[in-house]
């Protein structure tokens, strides 16, 4: 069986509090990146500003500025409310996330 390590070669150089906080792996902060860019892109077309369109989504202003800056990773509820308020679906907020040098998982089945 492979350990996340083999993925994220970083994951296990980090303290354990750290591998078990936001994202470590560069992949993962490139996802919140991109999809940060994207949101601040649709709220941008729309001009509107963080402020009201966090009144708008229902969450803190601060959270679309930690969101558009990649540095939260926002959960399935949360992505849907952010494009709801964007007027888009979740599907185009993810678009061209994680394309990149992502490969699929092996089976992690633990007995073979």
């Amino acid at each position: 069986m492979r350990g996340l390590g083999e993925f994220c070669p970083s994951f296990m150089q980090e303290p354990v509090a750290r591998r078990l906080s936001a994202p470590y792996c560069h992949r993962m902060s490139n996802i919140n990146e991109e999809f940060g860019r994207n949101v601040k892109r649709l709220r941008l077309s729309l001009g509107s500003s963080q402020e009201q369109f966090a009144t708008v989504a229902g969450v803190h202003r601060t959270y679309v500025s930690d969101i558009e800056r990649g540095l939260k990773s926002p959960t399935l509820f949360t992505v849907d409310k952010v494009a709801t308020a964007l007027g888009v679906s979740p599907s185009e907020l993810l678009e061209g996330c994680g394309t990149n040098g992502w490969r699929p998982l092996p089976d992690l089945t633990p007995f073979d």
